[in-house]
């Protein structure tokens, strides 16, 4: 009998050019699909099956993409999601083959997507996947509610359920997926409703789910305790264990003043979840309250804490290694033996970290989901503050013919920057990464206003070849080739299981300059977002490139777009100059405050 195809596997259902918005067109990538399973199946079980077709796997390291000048970018690949490809490049994937892989999957088939690309651009940073199941209905305002849920009751009789969690952090948008076995794809059924008038009154905008293709996050290992720790020596948070063997000795670093807080939490925005089992981590992840957004939410909505069980992630794993590790604070803490007791020192080793898990190809709203999250929740439920937030995910700006766009998120300017600005109004100060692609454009969300946008150096105080660099950059942090925690300690035959390896990428720089943000907050915590800002940029270590051309002053300091205002400072930013004046309050009236550190006066 032959295999009729399913409507989520019909090419003929997928529009040849979708419209996100009125100024930005996206057009069907014939040569690509979007795979996805009904269960888990290992990347050598789908490429088996597929092995007599012509298709193959998206690879990092793809030849139907020329050199690249940055990283290797990774086509993110899951267990039950794949990218797929015509293995002639360029060549159209037709209706038979799509049959085809039906056919020599089965039931594995939960369903096949399109991919559209970006405008002018061949780069695969302009691919993104259409998910046809979900639909996200934004309704105009002041619509009575009896009229909003007669048009829910419409779109569940196509097979669309509501899905209430996600829209708390949007209002008036509102999220339905396909969880029944009514296969209409959300291409038609937004097409019928735009064209019925019954619904025009109430429709603002019926918009799509969209997947980019490649990594949000960036790094590249490099396969080979704190004596190895280069990176904390270079912006001064630890002593050099070098001095220990000259006649001048230990000359005084960071730590001595601050190893951070435990009421002061930072946020962790990455792509995955941390191991909280590493010895390094223990007591440093706030408990029970990080957050895990991978999965589309169930109909349900509640969004899981993480758990051991959960999927770990190497990346996430580093990144909350460099924000955090465990730290033995002073006087135990001898300048020249610095220990974390277990293996790395975090540079704010005595604050604690609250995990926000998101999917390497999470959508726009997702990751304003997650920044709502924090923005909204500065207070946690014993009571510590969130004052800081880490971003280690950003997108390649594509030009769309009449404007810039991040790649994949179409919606950043109505689900992410509007959540951005909340988190700096509630207080939060945001580091974010530039990016790896070695390209005068920094990735955004680097690129917007209410953050720190935080680039990498190399061991020669140089702009590390990976590093993006352009007008937004504030300030850089040694993250070439630096010791981090990797998540399979203990694990026969996985690379690093002793918990440890060596990492590259601006991924593992803007948790440096998070951790000294912390740092201050907890050192000074009356300090403003914008005075911690401030510290940090005036304090920061000028380079090499601010005696070379392109040099400029930007707020009194030399700035240079390469590297910012230069290489942060941990001991400097802690000492604080005279203009910032902040004293801890006692905690009752008969309790006499604290001396003031050195150079500071109280007002």
């Amino acid at each position: 009998m032959p295999v009729v195809p399913i409507p989520w596997t019909d090419l003929n259902s997928f529009p040849p050019v979708i419209q996100p918005k009125p100024t930005l067109n996206l057009s069907r990538d014939t040569s690509r699909l979007y795979l996805s399973l009904t269960i888990d199946q290992s990347r050598q079980d789908i490429e088996l099956k597929l092995a007599s077709l012509p298709v193959v796997l998206e690879d990092f390291n793809d030849q139907c993409e020329g050199q690249h000048a940055g990283f290797p970018r990774r086509v993110v690949h899951a267990p039950r999601r794949y990218w797929l490809r015509s293995n002639t490049c360029g060549t159209a994937i037709n209706q038979a083959t799509v049959t085809a892989i039906q056919a020599k999957l089965t039931s594995l088939v939960a369903w096949i997507g399109p991919i559209y690309a970006y405008p002018n651009t061949s780069d695969r940073a302009g691919l993104v996947g259409v998910e046809p199941d979900v639909l996200i209905i934004q309704i105009k305002q002041n619509v009575p509610d009896a009229m909003f849920q007669q048009l829910t009751r419409y779109i569940a009789l196509e097979g669309f359920t509501r899905v209430p969690g996600m829209e708390k952090d949007f209002k008036g948008f509102h999220f339905f997926k396909n969880t029944s076995s009514n296969r209409n794809s959300s291409f038609e059924v937004r097409k019928r409703l735009m064209a019925s008038s019954s619904w025009q009154d109430m429709i603002e905008a019926v918009r799509f789910s969209y997947l980019p293709m490649l990594s949000s996050s960036g790094m590249v290992p490099l396969d080979s305790r704190y004596m190895n720790q280069w990176n904390m020596w270079r912006i001064k948070a630890g002593e050099d264990p070098a001095v220990c063997s000259t006649s001048s000795g230990p000359q005084g670093s960071g730590w001595d003043l601050s190893t951070g807080s435990g009421s002061v939490v930072i946020w962790m925005l990455d792509a995955g979840c941390c191991d909280e089992r590493h010895p390094d981590l223990q007591g440093r992840l706030v408990p029970n309250e990080g957050k895990d957004y991978r999965a589309y939410p169930a109909i349900t909505n509640d969004i899981s804490t993480l758990g051991a069980a959960r999927p770990r992630s190497d990346h996430t794993t580093a990144v909350a290694g460099v924000l955090a590790a465990s730290i033995t604070p002073p006087p135990i803490l001898s300048p020249c033996q610095p220990s974390s007791g277990q293996g790395l020192a975090g540079v704010a080793g005595s604050c604690t970290v609250y995990p926000l898990a998101i999917e390497e190809t999470a959508t726009d709203y997702q990751v304003g989901a997650a920044i709502n999250l924090a923005a909204t929740n500065a207070t946690l439920s014993n009571g510590d503050k969130a004052r800081v937030l880490c971003i280690t995910i950003g997108r390649q700006w594509i030009w769309t013919g009449t404007r810039w766009e991040p790649s994949g998120w179409p919606g950043y300017a109505t689900y992410i920057e509007p959540k951005l600005t909340d988190a700096l109004n509630n207080g939060l100060v945001i580091c974010v990464l530039t990016h790896n692609d070695s390209e005068s454009s920094i990735c955004y969300p680097a690129t917007s206003p209410s953050v720190i946008a935080c680039g990498a150096t190399d061991q020669s105080n140089l702009r590390a070849s990976f590093s993006n660099y352009g007008p937004e950059v504030s300030v850089v942090a040694p993250a070439q080739s630096i010791l981090v925690l990797n998540w399979c300690q203990g694990i026969p035959n996985c690379g690093g299981n002793d918990g440890y390896h060596w990492l590259s990428g601006t991924s593992f720089a803007a948790p440096q300059v998070a951790g000294l943000a912390a740092l201050l907050l907890s050192r000074f915590p009356c300090l403003t977002t914008q005075e911690v800002r401030q510290i940090i940029e005036s304090s920061a270590t000028p380079l090499s490139y601010h005696s070379e051309p392109g040099a400029t002053t930007k707020n009194g300091k030399k700035w240079h777009e390469q590297v910012g205002y230069g290489l942060i400072n941990v001991k400097a930013a802690l000492e604080a100059p005279p203009i910032f004046k902040c004293v801890s309050r006692p905690k009752n009236r008969d309790e006499t405050p604290p001396n003031p550190p050195t150079g500071l006066r109280i007002y």
